[in-house]
């Protein structure tokens, strides 16, 4: 087969592949996301109607703001760090570093004795 008829087919595979992902990914209905209905009523209120969500989701929503509620009414105190059991339960395993001398001033500078070209040619 010539190059050229590679090349075609193969952008015809990636033009199909992104026709059909964008069919298969975008096929959802998302004509309620993020709209909102305004209505005026007879006596000069206005209603305003949130389209954005379905139900799943707002029951979804009620049950986060639930187990939310939850978590902030937990109380941890802090008496535990008074039990003794856990005042002792800790070993320390830590070990000195020894004292190092510094090192060279500059540590890119080449090593005494070590002959350095830059390769450039005045």
């Amino acid at each position: 087969m010539s190059k050229t008829l590679i090349n075609t087919i193969i952008i015809l595979l990636f033009a199909s592949a992104l026709v059909l992902g964008y069919w298969y990914l975008g096929d959802e209905e998302q004509a309620g996301i993020g709209l909102t209905t305004s209505t005026a009523t007879a006596d000069g209120t206005l209603v305003v109607t949130d389209n954005s969500e379905s139900d799943a989701d707002l029951e979804t929503d009620k049950q986060f703001v639930e187990l939310l509620a939850a978590l902030q009414s937990a109380n941890l105190g802090i008496n535990i760090f008074d039990d003794p059991v856990f005042a002792n339960g800790f070993s320390d395993f830590h070990q000195p570093l020894p004292a190092v001398p510094a090192g060279r001033t500059n540590p890119f500078a080449p090593l005494p004795g070590q002959v350095i070209s830059s390769g450039i040619r005045p």
